[in-house]
């Protein structure tokens, strides 16, 4: 990708900053203090950063003394020319808009412009900014508020769905926080379809192929759609979610769901699995409790205290009758498994939530160990991996 833009000294002309110094001997200097590693204010409250260090040479080599003003960046001119200030230093690119309200220096460094993303992300982008503008269509791209990112990523990416946050800092945070992008999990489900599995239910395959013709990442709302395939693949969100927001956590469910199952059993189904999990993880079981009692009062149709639950259908409320009934009947997670599993119907779909479930109430050590030596080698490396890789997004979202 072409480098976009020259960062620069936006002083007013050191020539005659130099002169103004001489009658005042401070020279104030506006900054942002939110770009990392540029300029940013360290965990005692003081200004840090390249721009920070390059003002304060060249007030050492002029002589006078440099007193720093933190502005947002979106004020940042507005404020030079309201006199809070004297220059800005503050890797502002060189723009011909810019400089019809403001005279530059010569650059003093050049930075590519480059799009990122979280390590799990599928979509090639190509350098080409048309293809890339294709690549990326419907999906959500942050940039900082009043930069040449957004005017850039206004003028060429007109199918994307543009994101302004007011610091670089606001952006990073979405991101690293994992919000689910339904396009991007569309986008992933559809390439697992390709692949050709050995099974896949009909509503999931319906919708991912209404997806390919209309490019709407979520289904229409549909009674016929409360099967059990959005509940079965909740775990890895959970792990991503843990410890946000409760608003997120539901979005982020919904968003992954609606692709294939938008229906609101289903989706009461989702976030109470997800809510449980959390719970687990916080070795709190009681909580996991309170989660499935809730889920009963607000939808009975999910009681699973009456008639033992043989050959569940793939409807959701049989699949959660199955394995709330195991799970509660047992503390051993083997005997769990083998009590949902054994109940046959949906058995894949009924071991995946219960094992989910039971996985996270007892831990690793719970999980018979001639169990873990049966698995595929590659199946159980690639399991471990992701989990790993997406706990350790918790964390440092948490550090």
């Amino acid at each position: 990708m072409k480098k976009l833009f020259a960062a620069a000294f936006a002083f007013a002309a050191f020539g005659l900053l130099a002169q103004q110094a001489s009658a005042q001997d401070v020279v104030r200097i506006g900054t942002e203090g939110a770009y990392p590693p540029f300029n940013y204010i360290d965990e005692n409250g003081d200004l840090q950063g390249f721009d920070v260090d390059i003002a304060n040479a060249l007030c050492d080599a002029a002589g006078f003394t440099c007193e720093f003003v933190v502005q947002d960046w979106d004020g940042i001119i507005p404020g030079l020319l309201a006199k809070k200030y004297d220059a800005i230093i503050a890797s502002m690119s060189i723009t011909a808009e810019r400089k019809e309200v403001v005279a530059f220096t010569d650059k003093y460094y050049n930075t590519p412009a480059k799009f990122i993303a979280a390590e799990d992300f599928m979509t090639e982008i190509p350098v080409d900014t048309a293809a890339a503008n294709a690549a990326l269509s419907g999906m959500k791209v942050g940039v900082q508020r009043a930069t040449i990112h957004e005017n850039f990523i206004k003028d060429n990416f007109p199918d994307v769905e543009l994101k302004s946050y007011a610091t670089q800092d606001e952006a990073n945070l979405d991101l690293a926080n994992g919000r689910v992008d339904a396009l991007a999990t569309a986008r992933a489900f559809d390439a697992w379809m390709r692949a050709k599995p050995v099974d896949i239910g009909n509503t999931v395959r319906r919708n991912l192929i209404s997806w390919r013709r209309s490019g709407e990442p979520e289904a229409p709302p549909s009674e016929h759609d409360a099967g059990n395939g959005a509940a079965m693949r909740v775990l890895p969100l959970a792990l991503a979610t843990y410890g946000h927001p409760p608003d997120e956590i539901v979005a982020a469910s919904r968003a992954q769901a609606h692709v294939t199952h938008n229906n609101e059993l289903s989706d009461a189904a989702c976030e109470t699995l997800v809510a449980m999990l959390h719970a687990y993880l916080a070795d709190d079981p009681a909580a996991a409790k309170r989660c499935i009692a809730s889920l009963v009062e607000n939808r009975p149709q999910y009681a699973h205290d009456r008639k033992r639950c043989e050959n569940p259908s793939g409807y959701v409320v049989d699949t959660l009758h199955a394995v709330f009934q195991a799970l509660t009947a047992h503390n051993d997670f083997e005997a769990c498994l083998i009590d949902v599993v054994n109940r046959g119907g949906d058995a894949d779909t009924t071991g995946a939530i219960a094992g989910m479930l039971a996985g996270a109430r007892g831990g690793l050590e719970a999980i018979p160990l001639r169990w873990l030596r049966a698995l595929d080698p590659q199946v159980r490396s690639q399991c471990e991996t992701q989990a790993v890789a997406l706990m350790m997004r918790v964390a440092r979202r948490h550090a």
